[in-house]
């Protein structure tokens, strides 16, 4: 069947393509993902919504990581990013905020609130 065609990014860090097909030996959705270095792979699609799920929650979680080292160094610590001794401040907390973080989702789930 026809392959849906991917939207090609124009930003050259962009190294992931996306597109949807539908499976020749038993036609159900598929995604394709393929790396700009020719590797790909192929997922039923209710795999790929959870790969996709995950990624926005890492790439979100991602945002906050660096939110808070950075609120931390510059406005808590008043430091810079060369002072190592800072940083290493900063990387403590913020292992302990991942901690708790991940403790909460937990709770969060265990208390039948979707998912984050």
């Amino acid at each position: 069947m026809a392959e849906e065609k991917p939207n090609k990014p124009t930003d050259p860090v962009y190294d992931v393509l996306v597109t949807s097909l539908v499976s020749h030996r038993n036609m159900t959705p598929r995604v394709d993902v393929r790396f700009l270095q020719d590797k790909h792979i192929q997922m039923e699609a209710e795999a790929a919504i959870k790969v996709g799920v995950d990624l926005i929650r890492v790439a979100t979680g991602a945002y906050a990581d660096s939110f808070l080292f950075n609120f931390l160094l510059e406005r808590v610590f008043k430091a810079r990013m060369d002072d190592s001794s800072a940083k290493n401040a900063c990387a403590q907390i913020l292992q302990e905020f991942r901690a708790y973080r991940d403790e909460l989702i937990r709770e969060f789930l265990d208390r039948q609130i979707p998912e984050l």
